[in-house]
């Protein structure tokens, strides 16, 4: 898993230079009219992806692993590097204005639809365990944080004004929050 973990390392980190590179350009454009809910997405996004390696980072216990085992976890990479390159607009237009709150509510579906794959395969995995374990009922109750993560995106990928947005980002911000007392 160490190699692997390497290999993990460099492909997210291609993530985190879509992000910064983006966040350049917008920061230093004059026609950008910024808009809260974007940049909540893009720190969400980053957010997924420290939050991946840190998982992955945690599972890296000396154990080999196989091809087979290894390209699921990089069908999982491929998605979060593009959560990543959609997290803020990658061209700035020279003539008129970018609105960000525009841009949010045109790709929102596409992006939260990538982060509900993601948690989709992720927490499914883990309920599957869990139903196995304890049985349906027994599993839902016990895998509680990781259906109500794929509620909350598929509340997310619908939020069409803007106080189901922010209502959705209070609700998700519990996410990342309980990820910050995590350790290797």
């Amino acid at each position: 898993m160490e190699q692997a973990l390497v290999l993990i390392s460099i492909v997210l980190g291609v993530a985190i230079t879509f992000e910064l590179e983006n966040l350049n350009r917008l920061v230093r454009a004059p026609n950008v009219r910024w808009h809260w809910a974007q940049p909540i997405f893009a720190v969400f996004a980053l957010m997924i992806v420290l939050m991946f390696w840190w998982m992955m980072a945690n599972r890296a216990d000396g154990r080999s692993i196989t091809l087979g085992e290894f390209l699921p976890i990089m069908g999982l990479l491929v998605v979060i590097v593009l959560i990543a390159a959609a997290a803020l607009p990658d061209r700035v237009p020279e003539e008129g204005r970018l609105d960000l709150g525009e841009y949010y509510m045109v790709n929102r579906r596409y992006q939260w639809s990538l982060v509900l794959i993601l948690v989709a395969t992720v927490g499914g995995s883990w309920l599957a365990t869990l139903f196995t374990r304890y049985g349906f009922v027994q599993g839902m109750i016990r895998g509680w944080g990781e259906w109500l993560p794929m509620l909350l995106v598929g509340w997310m990928i619908f939020a069409d004004k803007w106080w189901k947005v922010g209502a959705g980002y209070v609700a998700m911000s519990f996410i990342p929050i309980a990820w910050l007392s995590r350790t290797l």
